[in-house]
């Protein structure tokens, strides 16, 4: 037993330095021409900004706010609040600035949930290209500007900025902060490989006209934003990323709703393997059966076997310290004690990945020009937490997903 777990974490650390190491050899190859941004179209296209709302009482304001300050000329803007049927105060929020600004306009809907919100919003826009926006989230002054270049190639159907926590206050806010950060950069290397696979509701960009042609949002999906991106990719169309700028967002502030969120997160994860299985089976000549689905089970596949092999070494590990005790008092030596991490090679192995990881972070800071001795300073003890536990985190989601999914058990929850 015990050399099987050992043979499956070496084969998982392998994967994770083989990635690790091709993340860092696309950094240096193509650092130069990370900061190119695509030129403006002579003309600028109108766009429309899609926001479904819920009993966003609290942020639906400081959204509009962020969105009336785009630096995007006002005539050629657009502006939809999709009021999913709120029992706060949302609708009467929204209705205010609907009459300050002539561009913002509220649809008011009985409760159907954000992909349906999304559609009925898409059926209305005039807007060539329309941005989806949660009512939690802020976007940047010069998002839609530094990001509709990238439509000059008419195969682009989206394009899905980077994004970080608006909230950093408690520990678990800012073990998001990494998690976004890194994830962000990430992007960088996903983009160059075509493997771009979630256009976020965080000031994601569509073209009208692709979306409309492909059915529009997914509303038994619980993660639309995930599965719209696999459909783009099925259809032989692109997804882009700038790092020009972060827009940003409210993070869960409590375990039980960055728990709630990831389950949600890992269902829709999950629903989608199931939807687009016989095409991966089939072997459609696309992009999302020859590297996104592959990619993206290997990766639930990995999580999946985590929860094992961490749970067994760490029991196995606490079993063989009490043995070692126990044999102490009973022959009556003195207590000492050791730790053993189950083969040498595997730790060096794993040395070398928490290596990769730190120099990854150190990358990820001068990408985005943020102070790196500022964060690691204030966020030194969240990465702390971030490195040791967010592996069995992720594990853990994974198997109450699969459980859930398993037993029907499918809704939409925050």
């Amino acid at each position: 037993m015990v050399e099987f777990f050992t043979i499956i974490s070496l084969t998982l650390i392998y994967i994770s330095l083989y990635f690790s190491t091709l993340f860092l050899l696309n950094y240096f190859k193509n650092k130069k021409r990370i900061y190119e941004e695509p030129l403006l179209p002579k003309k600028l296209p109108r766009v429309s900004v899609i926001i479904p709302a819920f009993n966003e009482e609290k942020t639906i304001a400081a959204t509009l706010d962020s969105v009336i300050a785009l630096h995007y000329p006002k005539n050629l803007l657009e502006v939809i609040v999709i009021n999913d049927g709120s029992t706060d105060k949302t609708r009467a929020i929204a209705n205010r600035y609907a009459q300050q600004y002539n561009y913002v306009k509220v649809l008011n809907k009985t409760n159907s949930g954000k992909a349906d919100s999304l559609n009925k919003g898409i059926s209305i826009i005039k807007g060539e290209f329309f941005v989806v926006l949660d009512a939690d989230s802020y976007i940047h002054p010069e998002a839609i500007y530094k990001s509709i270049g990238f439509f000059s190639d008419s195969n682009v159907a989206a394009v899905t900025p980077p994004m970080c926590p608006r909230n950093t206050k408690k520990i678990i806010e800012k073990i998001q902060y990494w998690e976004y950060v890194f994830s962000s950069v990430l992007k960088l290397f996903f983009q160059s490989i075509k493997l771009i696979y979630v256009t976020h509701g965080v000031g994601s960009i569509f073209r009208t006209k692709i979306i409309k042609k492909i059915g529009g949002f997914d509303t038994k999906n619980l993660t639309e934003d995930l599965e719209i991106a696999l459909r783009i990719y099925k259809y032989n169309y692109k997804i882009k990323s700038p790092i020009f700028f972060f827009n940003t967002t409210e993070v869960p502030k409590t375990f039980k709703s960055l728990w709630n969120q990831r389950i949600r997160w890992m269902m829709g994860t999950i629903q989608s393997l199931i939807k687009y299985k016989l095409d991966f089976l089939k072997l459609q000549p696309n992009i999302l059966c020859r590297i996104v689905f592959p990619f993206m089970l290997i990766n639930v596949i990995i999580l999946f076997l985590s929860f094992f092999i961490i749970s067994y070494f760490l029991l196995n590990q606490i079993y063989n310290t009490f043995l070692l005790l126990y044999y102490h008092i009973i022959v009556g030596q003195s207590i000492s004690f050791y730790f053993d991490f189950f083969i040498s090679g595997l730790t060096a192995l794993t040395t070398g990945l928490l290596i990769l990881f730190f120099v990854s972070i150190v990358i990820c800071f001068k990408t985005f020009r943020l102070d790196f001795k500022k964060s690691i300073i204030y966020f030194a003890r969240p990465l702390l937490f971030y490195i040791l536990f967010y592996a069995m985190f992720s594990a853990f989601v994974v198997i109450m997903s699969s459980y859930k999914v398993l037993k029907g058990d499918i809704q939409w929850f925050k």
